[in-house]
C-alpha cells in the first residue's frame, strides 16, 4: 500500500539507512497496514474528502494498523486531499476504482471534519455521499452470497455521522457525533426523516461511540463521537473482530487509555 501522510513542508531526499534500506523521510508517515502473517485480513476502506479532520483519519488507522488482521486502503476523489489541519494525504485508489470492487471491503470508515464542510457534501449528486450510498447498496445486493459471509461494517467518526444521517441510514436508530454538534446532527436526521417519510426518528445520544448492531440491511452500523473517539470505536472493532486481548495490547502499545466502556456496545 502506498499511502503517505505528508505535510506541506518540503522534505529532504532520504538517505539509505542500516542494511541499505531507505527510511521514511522526515515529515512523512508510512501508514501501510499489512497484517502480520494473516492470510485473510479484514479489508478496511477509509473514505476522506477535502477539509477532513486529521485525527478522525489517523486515529482509527493507527489502531487498526496495529490490530494484526486489518488491511487499510484510503479512497478519495482527488489524488491528494488536504485536511482542515493542512496535512495532505495521497490516496491509494480513486472513488471510481473502489466502486469496481465494493464487495471486497469488510469495513467502510467515514471520517468527519468541520461541520460546515460536511454539510456541504449533503447532496445525492456529491461523489462522497453517493459513494457511501453505493457501498450500502452493495451490501444489500450482496446478501449472503459474499465469499466467506463475513460481517460488514460501516463506521463513521465524529461529524461523519452527519453524512449517514443525511442519507437516511439512521432512521429509527441510536447514533452519536461530536458533543458540540448534537443539536445540528439531530436537525439533519429530522430533515432526512421528513424527506424520506420515515416513521421512527434517530435517537441522538452523547456517547464515546454507538454500535447499533447488525441493521436490517445487513451490516453493522457504528457511529463514533468527536475526534479522538474514533480511536476507541476502532479499538472496539478490534475487540469484536479479533479479540479483547489484542485490543488491550493495541491500546497499551499506543499508550492510549481506552474508553471503550464509555461507548454503547452491541451485546450480541
Amino acid at each position: 500500500m502506498e499511502s503517505l501522510i505528508k505535510d506541506n513542508v518540503q522534505t529532504n531526499v532520504p538517505v539509505a539507512g542500516k542494511n541499505g534500506e531507505t527510511p521514511t523521510p522526515t515529515g512523512q508517515l508510512d501508514i501501510s497496514a499489512q497484517p502480520n502473517g494473516n492470510p485473510d485480513p479484514y479489508e478496511v476502506l477509509v473514505l476522506i474528502f477535502s477539509d477532513f479532520n486529521i485525527l478522525d483519519f489517523s486515529g482509527p488507522i493507527e489502531v487498526l494498523s496495529k490490530g494484526h488482521q486489518f488491511h487499510l486502503t484510503v479512497a478519495a476523489q482527488d489524488y491528494h486531499t488536504c485536511s482542515n489541519e493542512a496535512v495532505c494525504v495521497r490516496r491509494d485508489i480513486s472513488l471510481e476504482e473502489a466502486r469496481q470492487d465494493l464487495a471486497r471491503y469488510d469495513v467502510l470508515v467515514v471520517v468527519g471534519g468541520p461541520w460546515k464542510s460536511v454539510i456541504a457534501l449533503h447532496s445525492k449528486d456529491n461523489p462522497v455521499a453517493r459513494f457511501i450510498e453505493e457501498f450500502e447498496s452493495s451490501i444489500i445486493c450482496d446478501g449472503n452470497t459474499r465469499v466467506g459471509k463475513r460481517e460488514r461494517v460501516i463506521m463513521s467518526i465524529c461529524t461523519g455521522s452527519f453524512l449517514l444521517g443525511y442519507l437516511g441510514m439512521l432512521h429509527g436508530k441510536q447514533a452519536t457525533t461530536h458533543h458540540e454538534h448534537l443539536e445540528r446532527f439531530r436537525a439533519v436526521c429530522e430533515e432526512a426523516q421528513i424527506r424520506d417519510g420515515a416513521k421512527k426518528p434517530t435517537d441522538v445520544v452523547e456517547a464515546r461511540f454507538v454500535d447499533c448492531g447488525v441493521v436490517s440491511t445487513g451490516y453493522r452500523l457504528i457511529t463514533a463521537g468527536g475526534v479522538s473517539s474514533g480511536m476507541d470505536s476502532a479499538l472496539y472493532l478490534v475487540q469484536r473482530m479479533v479479540s479483547v486481548d489484542v485490543a488491550e495490547e493495541v491500546a497499551d502499545r499506543l499508550e492510549h487509555r481506552s474508553r471503550i466502556d464509555e461507548g454503547i456496545a452491541d451485546r450480541n
